[in-house]
């Protein structure tokens, strides 16, 4: 049976070197929030000769940006947990930067409607306006479409 506090010390340096740090780096990280850790000790926990205590996995997990619980897994499945995190990030990226195109080309059709009004107004023969209309059309039935699909 493996150790866990063997299994905490791996999925520790895992998650320390997809950061990208050394365990230097990981204590200064500590120490800029807030969480002051002997460098000693983060080698024993990371080596598997102590068990951490829950500030200090707490701290570890703060700073790493991953949830206490994954320094509980098998070592072999962070890779796979770090994996789905890794898509969820990208999703919600893409999400968010979706919703704000969205918003942006709700503002700009909202302006070119009140424009193609303003101008109508103003004695523009239709004809001239067509082109306009057609992208209006065009572009609410793309809001309109994924409307239903984010929903």
């Amino acid at each position: 049976m493996v150790d866990k506090s063997s299994i905490f010390g791996q999925n520790l340096i895992y998650y320390r070197k997809r950061a990208g740090w050394s365990l230097a780096e990981l204590g200064r990280q500590l120490e800029g929030a807030g969480h002051t850790m002997h460098m000693t000790n983060l080698r024993r926990i990371e080596s598997g000769e102590r068990i951490p205590r829950i500030w200090e996995a707490t701290a570890l997990a703060e700073v790493l940006g991953v949830p206490v619980e994954a320094f509980t897994i098998d070592p072999s499945a962070s890779e796979s947990l770090a994996g789905v995190t890794d898509k969820l990030s990208e999703l919600t990226d893409t999400t968010e930067k979706f919703i704000a195109a969205a918003n942006e080309a709700l503002n700009a059709s909202e302006a070119l409607s009140r424009a193609i009004t303003e101008a109508e107004r103003a004695g523009v023969p239709p004809k001239l306006l067509l082109e306009a209309r057609e992208q209006l059309r065009e572009c609410s039935g793309i809001m309109a479409d994924n409307r239903l699909v984010i929903q």
